[in-house]
């Protein structure tokens, strides 16, 4: 991108620049949902990184949710925390978790 001294292209550059920044921060709080769901299964499962990620690519790819919100289904059902999240999504991880075996 090459910046110009305009005014009016400044301030439509600033608008970019700031979508920009806020999608990177949108990514950056997903992957540590998922880092954490990962961890999860980890632990849960005894298994590694890269399987971990697998499942909840799977789960993802079979129900047509995304990683996030299984992600975040995970840890509240981990936690026992009320369902703030998608009912879908916490019943693919339910069923995911009844299904799984090393």
């Amino acid at each position: 991108m090459t910046l110009t001294t305009e005014p009016e292209l400044n301030v439509e550059q600033s608008a970019m620049l700031a979508r920009e920044i806020d999608e990177l921060h949108q990514a950056l709080a997903s992957h540590a949902v998922i880092d954490q769901a990962k961890r999860i299964l980890m632990s849960r499962f005894g298994i590694e990184g890269p399987r971990a990620f697998l499942i909840l690519r799977r789960w993802s790819m079979d129900s047509n949710i995304r990683m996030r919100k299984l992600s975040e289904a995970l840890i509240e059902l981990t936690e026992g925390s009320a369902g703030a999240t998608d009912p879908n999504a916490r019943a693919v991880v339910a069923n995911g978790l009844r299904g799984y075996s090393v």
